[in-house]
């Protein structure tokens, strides 16, 4: 006879179903909780009135209490009042809002020391999705928080001491331009940094000449910074011999050196004091009050600009000129030089290339646009034509600081030469 196949009851499958359940979560609990406890976080869960429920073994040892010492306990009985107050502050935005929370805070007990520690606080809910309390976790960063925080300091100090390093720079500028019958002088001086490599003066040779220059050491920042500052101390000390003027008035009359451009660039690569991968770009020019004679050599600088009175043309003297300064091995035996003489209200503009090569997407600025508008604005006061050409420099390089410094340095012969 054929046996009928067994049936399992609905009981029996609920039992199967419970057992299977029960052992699931058993196993889904001794999970956790060996997680909790072997992963290196301090982990808690307080319950809607900020107790706490559960802490694991690294919380108890952070407040060096037994488990049962916090369990139904809250902040209050274990941290400073104002601390406390914050942390049952965020419970209840994280239990109110159900959201995640996430900080950065200070965590002390008793009078030890602060610690700073990074915080994750969610809510719990139930099966039926009711908050029933609320779960964090956090891990201690004090190293980390004291590492950004003598970072900060240093980034302060250092930005002091650029600040100071600034002023520095800009005291080796002239102040205010000197008064030179039948000329007058104009500047604008904008580092890319708080410092840099570019720096310009006007030396006075003797009662009818005067020197003047722009010069431009290569990179950015304090060390191009000290080499030009080494650089124009090298210029501007050269030694004066002090004599009895023609006119009977006790004055001084400069080295010959400082005379003579070409002397001025053999000088200075006799003591270039840069390493090999550093070198100086020089425009150093001397002005003969009476004859308005202007005579300069380029060492790898960018070429002067002359800009008539009339703004009828401005045109650049691109002459072969010498290498740059640095103090590789080079024959100087070719140093040209060249002269111009300048005709009431003409303009001499020397300048760093920090200008033209402002950016504009792939896009320089450029020598064309730079000559165009100062061509325009050869009518306005020389001080207002080397701002319009550097605010729309600034204009076409989006507004930010450039990528390079910028310097300016123009000479105008007055019209009827008072």
């Amino acid at each position: 006879m054929k046996q009928k196949p067994t049936h399992t009851s609905d009981f029996q499958k609920n039992f199967i179903q419970s057992l299977q359940k029960e052992l699931k979560l058993k196993d889904t609990a001794a999970f956790y909780y060996a997680l909790v406890e072997n992963i290196p976080q301090y982990i808690f869960c307080k319950d809607l009135e900020g107790r706490f429920t559960f802490v694991n073994q690294r919380f108890c040892q952070l407040l060096e209490k037994p488990i049962e010492e916090i369990i139904g306990k809250t902040d209050y009985d274990f941290y400073p009042p104002e601390l406390a107050a914050k942390y049952r502050s965020d419970d209840r935005k994280v239990i109110e809002q159900n959201i995640t929370l996430e900080d950065v805070e200070e965590n002390k007990v008793s009078q030890r020391e602060t610690k700073y520690v990074h915080v994750v606080k969610t809510p719990i809910h139930d099966a039926d999705g009711k908050i029933i309390g609320m779960q964090g976790i956090f891990w201690d960063i004090t190293e980390r928080k004291k590492a950004e925080e003598a970072l900060r300091n240093a980034h302060e100090r250092m930005r002091q001491d650029l600040i100071a390093a600034a002023q520095v720079q800009r005291g080796f500028i002239p102040e205010i331009p000197p008064r030179i019958p039948g000329y007058r002088f104009a500047w604008l001086f904008e580092p890319s940094e708080y410092v840099g490599g570019d720096l310009l003066n006007i030396i006075r040779l003797d009662k009818n000449h005067w020197a003047f220059y722009v010069l431009d050491v290569s990179g950015h920042g304090v060390p191009a910074a000290l080499l030009s500052v080494s650089l124009t101390r090298m210029i501007d000390q050269t030694p004066v011999s002090r004599q009895l003027l023609q006119d009977g008035n006790l004055g001084y009359r400069a080295s010959e050196e400082l005379f003579d451009p070409r002397q001025v660039i053999r000088m200075l690569n006799r003591r270039f004091p840069g390493d090999k991968t550093k070198f100086c770009t020089l425009l150093y020019a001397t002005l003969d009050t009476e004859s308005a004679d202007v005579t300069w050599i380029r060492a790898g600088h960018v070429p002067p600009l002359l800009v008539k009175k009339d703004g009828s043309r401005a045109e650049y003297y691109k002459d072969p000129g010498c290498i740059c300064i640095s103090n590789l091995v080079n024959e100087d035996n070719s140093l040209p030089t060249r002269q111009l003489t300048l005709e009431p209200g003409d303009r001499l503009v020397l300048f760093s290339d920090g200008i033209v090569e402002a950016m504009r997407d792939d896009q320089e600025f450029g020598y064309e646009r730079f000559a165009e508008i100062m061509r325009a604005n050869a009518s306005v006061p020389l001080d207002d034509a080397l701002h319009a050409v550097f605010n729309q420099a600034a204009e076409w390089a989006g507004g930010g600081p450039f990528g390079d410094d910028v310097t300016l340095l123009a000479l105008e012969r007055k019209n009827g030469g008072s």
